[in-house]
């Protein structure tokens, strides 16, 4: 099956790291049949964690 092939799925939510302007906005909307299955298979979801708020300096995003 899929778990076979894929270790995990890596989320980067719009605009936190480098060319992710096409990155995940509407987590709970738009992935949810994907997250679904991911925990169906047991899938680890592997999130970038950074703060996308255009008021917090770049240096301080992973704080």
């Amino acid at each position: 099956g899929i778990v076979e092939w894929f270790f995990g799925v890596k989320l980067y939510p719009a605009g936190a790291t480098t060319n992710s302007q096409d990155g995940v906005t509407d987590l709970f909307g738009k992935c949810m049949p994907v997250l679904k299955e991911m925990m169906e298979c047991g899938m680890p979801l592997l999130v970038h964690g950074e703060v996308t708020d255009p008021n917090i300096d770049v240096f301080d995003r992973e704080k």
